[in-house]
């Protein structure tokens, strides 16, 4: 199935301005459109089927690397200091999205 551009590699996630849907080669981003219109036109671009294991996955990295963008900063995410966290909050360490909700 296509993905995203051989030029990407396993070089990790696209630079933190970049969106999810502009790593696709042939595919135009429109940021006007909601994530669901963005969406129904790559997944129809790249000929994943409504309903599929493909389009699945393909939708829930999607919408995971678009929350990283748009809610979740890399550099929010770093500036956690270990040393100033609570005990409850070193417990969900491994889930820094629950710790910047809570900061």
């Amino acid at each position: 199935m296509p993905g995203p551009s051989a030029d990407e590699g396993d070089e990790g996630p696209p630079p933190a301005s970049q969106s999810h849907f502009a790593k696709f080669e042939h595919f135009t981003p429109n940021d006007a459109a909601s994530f669901d219109d963005e969406f129904a036109r790559l997944a129809s671009s790249q000929q994943w089927v409504p309903g599929s294991q493909e389009y699945t996955r393909q939708r829930t990295i999607a919408m995971k690397e678009e929350l990283e963008l748009h809610y979740f900063s890399q550099q929010r995410l770093c500036d956690i200091n270990e040393e100033e966290l609570s005990a409850e909050e070193k417990t969900l360490a491994p889930f820094p999205y629950i710790l910047l909700a809570n900061n």
